[in-house]
């Protein structure tokens, strides 16, 4: 029984349940065979000795290449996990030898699984001197997928990629990783046909290399591959070329999104989607501070915003060759957007100018989104419904707006002739209602409830309530117009009253008239039009039937003229 135990023992310090450990340090110890951290190997070592399946455990301290060309080559389907006692590096300066172009090369079937390490200092491609040492990436997948877990990739010099996957149909998933200050030609992540599938992971001072480089952070290229992006930040990113710090350019159709994302301070686009057949939505996302916020081109993709706040942009949104897209429940600064649910209102930023985008208890954005596919948690992790409907933007607020939208709103009558008096009516909520038309936002053009208007074409008008400081988001009433009467007065026309009670008013007649001498009236039982003072009314004949009564207003100045009495 006790041999037994013991070789249960030996097994489980030797193995896991995928096959076997392996333990490195940057010097190795005892006697090197890798077995336990007492004999740790080389990591170059440990990596010649592994099979499918088994793991690398990395200790604390920084693990180099031998020389300039020379890197870490990966050709087994295996997981390296550091930060074992400390702070795992790959690194690239090798002092008075110079950098690394490369650190890692992968060439795989399976997938690779990097857990807790950091990769910097390589340098293939200086873009501070524009100097191209070689063609190389920080880390290259020729084959196979990877997946990236609490991994960072600081002050590397690429020209393909930080990441590069070449050959296609491969997939990078990364979680809670962080790109900074990384010079670039292309992209922090290069997916060359592939996909990726990034969360809860930031990219900070990436820069593209000056004289044509594309730069940025993300670019997803040709070919079917997906890209989802959720619960990602993106601050101080800049390209030299026309591309966004996040790139979507596919030429087979798929379904990829942005979400739950901030984008501050951004060059020359924060997101730009081009090219190819897709179908990309960006919902609930943040920006502020970019040089364009999103770039859509390609008349032949179909594009969707939604939920998003998009304010203090140079360029809020800019459109190429006439894509197909709808911006819907969004905050645009400058407005211009008629989708429903959009609007035009300062959403009240915590701190915006130092990135901080989250919103605070005046935000209009509170409660102003749609639920429709939203998803369960915000950018923080929090419950993205607090409430019953779920607010734009990034950041959900976990709290109520002190200042709340009205919850009724009408306009009377709904319906009414060119330049025909309406009445805008709000109750409900908390606060002042303040009036806007045809988008929410803006200089209100009245205040408080009821208002009046007399649109010359069909409007839509938007009520809010402002309650100090705060802002509530807006309701939104239509009033049509019938810019003209159509009909024959020569006949029977017959009273609807479908609009109120105004005799000369075509729409409450039918046909819609207004009557003439030529027109034989009839008011059905119970209805009670009115002829206003100053108005000269006219019929042939007119019948008022049953309970209806007719009122002529003459103290004021009407007369009705009946030819046959």
């Amino acid at each position: 029984m006790v041999r037994f135990l013991y070789i249960i023992f030996c097994l489980v310090v030797t193995s896991n349940a995928f096959g076997v450990i392996y333990y490195v340090k940057p010097i190795p110890s005892g006697s090197g065979d890798g077995s336990s951290w007492a004999n740790a190997t080389s990591f170059t070592n440990a990596l010649s000795l592994v099979n499918n399946g088994d793991e690398i455990r990395m200790y604390d301290g920084t693990y180099l290449p031998a020389t300039q060309t020379s890197f870490f080559a990966v050709t087994d389907n295996i997981t390296i996990t550091g930060g074992y006692f400390g702070t795992t590096r790959i690194g690239g300066n090798l002092g008075a030898g110079g950098y690394c172009y490369k650190l890692m090369d992968v060439n795989i079937t399976g997938t690779l699984y990097l857990n807790d390490i950091i990769f910097n200092e390589a340098r293939g491609y200086l873009s501070y001197t524009g100097s191209l040492v070689t063609a190389n990436s920080t880390v290259r997948v020729v084959n196979g997928n990877i997946t990236l877990n609490n991994c960072d990739f600081l002050r590397n010099g690429a020209h393909e990629g930080v990441i590069y996957l070449e050959n296609g149909s491969q997939t990078l998933t990364a979680t809670n990783c962080t790109f900074t200050d990384n010079d670039i030609d292309l992209f922090a992540i290069y997916t060359n046909q592939g996909s990726a599938y990034l969360t809860d992971c930031t990219f900070d001072d990436n820069v593209g290399a000056p004289g044509g480089g594309f730069g940025g952070c993300v670019y997803n290229e040709y070919g079917s591959g997906v890209m989802r992006i959720e619960r990602c930040t993106f601050t101080n990113n800049s390209s030299w070329g026309l591309f966004g710090v996040v790139e979507h350019n596919p030429t087979n159709a798929n379904t990829s999104w942005i979400r739950n994302c901030t984008f501050y301070n951004n060059s020359p686009a924060a997101i730009g989607l081009h090219g190819g057949n897709q179908n990309t939505s960006i919902e609930h996302c943040s920006f502020y501070g970019n040089a364009t916020a999103v770039s859509l081109n390609n008349s032949t993709n179909v594009f969707s915003v939604r939920n998003c706040i998009i304010w203090g942009n140079t360029t809020e949104i800019y459109t190429n060759n006439s894509p197909t897209y709808t911006v819907t429940y969004c905050d645009i600064e400058g407005g211009g957007f008629s989708g429903v649910g959009n609007m035009n209102l300062d959403p009240r930023f915590n701190s915006p100018g130092t990135g901080d985008l989250s919103i605070i208890a005046c935000s209009p954005c509170i409660q102003a989104g749609d639920n429709t596919g939203a998803s369960a948690t915000d950018i923080l992790g929090n419950s993205r419904i607090f409430s019953s409907v779920t607010d734009m933007g990034a950041y959900e607020y976990q709290g109520l707006n002190t200042a709340i939208a009205p919850t009724t709103y009408n306009c009377t009558p709904a319906s009414g002739t060119s330049g025909s008096s309406r009445s805008l009516s709000a109750s409900g909520g908390l606060g002042s209602y303040q009036w806007f038309a045809n988008e929410c936002g803006g200089t209100p053009f009245a205040t408080g409830s009821p208002v009046s208007v007399s649109p010359a074409s069909t409007t839509t008008y938007y009520v809010n309530t402002i309650n100090g400081a705060c802002q509530s988001m807006c309701r939104a009433v239509t009033a049509t117009v019938i810019v003209s009467c159509s009909g024959n007065p020569n006949g029977t026309v017959t009273w609807n009253g479908s609009v109120d009670s105004d005799w000369n008013d075509c729409l409450n007649w039918t046909p819609n008239v207004v009557p003439t001498t030529g027109s034989t009236v009839v008011i059905p039982t119970g209805n009670t039009p009115i002829i206003y003072g100053g108005t000269n009314a006219d019929c042939y004949s007119i019948q008022i039937q049953g309970t209806s009564t007719l009122t002529i207003q003459e103290t004021l100045g009407a007369s009705l003229d009946v030819v046959q009495p």
